[in-house]
């Protein structure tokens, strides 16, 4: 099953020393099923300063149903390099939903590198203007290098509703990605999933494109780009 867009789902998918000019990264997401849903963003990441970004654009997603929402959003990040040598990030922002609703944006994960990879974990909130929390995401992954596989865990609730995706990771001959996700609800029943299949080609000077193809457990065929353009900065 394509992964649903949802506010939880922007949520996925910021010195007193001198700063450096800002520096600018834009990146284009389009994806589509042949049940008729889709979902595109575009979006710029800005380095503001050492370990500061901030990231904005727009999103539109589309129905079962043929209706399309869109929205806009704006966060900023800090990443901290902590002593033990692990990476931890926090951000906030708004997301602007097509009515005009304005949701506020919170997140958290830290990024530790192990023995044969390295484990992330993270969560994140959304609130509405009255300040009542919507929607909620939290994850686990890890990678192995010495078996070319990982894993994730991650747990959505939204509108009272939760469900789990567990997902597989394992790196082909080719270069490519296979992965294999399965979703279940709050009592454990398997209500959707999908195996899907991602190239990524680097072109100097136009950056990266991560191709995806596949088929959801249903049956429908899943297509995806991701085009993540050049940055300015050396270190992005």
């Amino acid at each position: 099953m394509m992964n649903k867009f949802s506010l939880t789902g922007v949520a996925l998918l910021v010195t007193l020393s001198f700063l450096p000019p800002a520096m600018a990264r834009e990146r284009t997401r389009t994806f589509s099923s042949s049940s008729g849903r889709a979902f595109s963003s575009q979006s710029n990441r800005i380095r503001t300063g050492p370990g500061a970004f901030s990231n904005s654009g727009t999103y539109t997603r589309t129905g079962l149903n043929g209706q399309s929402r869109s929205g806009s959003f704006d966060t900023t990040d800090t990443r901290t390099r902590n002593a033990d040598g692990s990476i931890t990030t926090n951000g906030s922002g708004q997301i602007t939903a097509g009515n005009g609703s304005i949701y506020n944006l919170n997140r958290n994960g830290t990024r530790t590198q192990t023995d044969a990879g390295y484990q992330r974990n993270g969560s994140s909130t959304i609130t509405n203007s009255s300040g009542n929390v919507v929607g909620s995401r939290s994850s686990t992954s890890s990678y192995d290098n010495t078996t070319n596989t990982g894993t994730k865990e991650s747990t959505i609730t939204r509108n009272g509703q939760t469900r789990t995706i567990d997902s597989t990771l394992t790196k082909q001959e080719d270069g490519s990605f296979q992965k294999a996700t399965t979703v279940t609800n709050s009592s454990g029943q398997v209500i959707g999933g999908s195996n899907t299949n991602a190239k990524y080609n680097y072109v100097p000077g136009q950056g990266w494109t991560k191709t995806v193809t596949g088929t959801t457990n249903s049956g429908n065929t899943i297509n995806g780009t991701v085009t993540t353009g050049p940055s300015s900065s050396p270190n992005p």
